[in-house]
């Protein structure tokens, strides 16, 4: 099984950066950062399944202080990304 900081490890090159970035913009946690800007947040969150569990993918807004679950799980995000043609 793959640990929380196993993955923010991969991402970041080192988990401590990951959780650093965490608590500098005052995010939830367990969550695993994928992109942000500082302000709007894409990341794995663990707060709901565990450690153990299948993270949720969501966004978070800094500013606001909120969330928005985009997918269920990292599977279904990816499944629902589209081509950015349609959108020009």
């Amino acid at each position: 099984m793959v640990t929380i900081d196993e993955v923010m490890e991969s991402f970041w090159g080192d988990s401590d950066y990951g959780a650093y970035l965490v608590r500098e913009w005052g995010l939830p946690a367990p969550i695993v950062l994928l992109d942000g800007d500082g302000h709007y947040w894409v990341g794995l969150d663990y707060r709901e399944c565990g450690p153990a569990g299948e993270p949720s993918v969501a966004v978070f807004d800094t500013d606001r202080e909120s969330s928005v679950i985009l997918a269920a799980d990292f599977e279904t995000f990816l499944r629902g990304l589209t081509a950015a043609e349609p959108f020009e």
